[in-house]
């Protein structure tokens, strides 16, 4: 089961993510999306265009990520370096849809930066991506045929992300629109 609809906020609804509590603050967060509008290109899911985002950076230093035409969808994340080249980032959602994540169910992912200002936003998938959780000390919520990954540190979340990095899968791509 793949989770990745278009837009991120549908990604996060889908269930199977890696979760955990606010292991981060806004205070932590950097902004490695260069803000503008981009398109996204899902190459391992082709389908319908979806909408362009906007890539804004708020004064809290979250991420927003929106869609151009706006209504639902908006989604503020916050990224942190994962490791010290500079490549890969991991986030949190901290708000999706104009709400609040639960504090404890607080979905986290992988941003890798490419060349020519691209992005890949990566959600590791807690049926597809077990071994990486579960070595890293994450506890499935359920035997449900979609789990959420939950970890109970920071420490345990970095290390998951880590090793996943070695082998992300099935990004979501943001191209700048120029």
């Amino acid at each position: 089961m793949s989770p990745r609809p278009a837009l991120l906020p549908l990604l996060l609804l889908a269930g199977c993510n890696w979760t955990g509590g606010p292991f981060y603050a806004a205070s932590e967060a950097q902004a490695p999306i260069a803000p503008g509008t981009y398109r996204t290109d899902e190459t391992a899911r082709p389908g319908p265009n979806p909408a362009p985002l906007r890539i804004s950076v708020l004064p809290s230093g979250l991420t927003r990520i929106a869609p151009v035409s706006g209504g639902h969808g908006d989604t503020e994340a916050g990224f942190a370096p994962l490791g010290s080249d500079g490549r890969f980032y991991l986030f949190w959602v901290a708000r999706f849809d104009g709400r609040e994540v639960p504090a404890g169910g607080m979905p986290y992912g992988l941003l890798e930066r490419r060349p020519a200002g691209h992005y890949r936003i990566y959600l590791p998938d807690c049926s597809r991506d077990r071994a990486d959780a579960l070595a890293a000390g994450a506890v499935p919520d359920s035997e449900d045929a979609q789990p959420d990954c939950r970890f109970p540190s920071r420490a345990s979340l970095e290390a998951g992300l880590r090793a996943y990095a070695g082998h992300p899968s099935d990004p979501l791509e943001l191209i700048p629109v120029r």
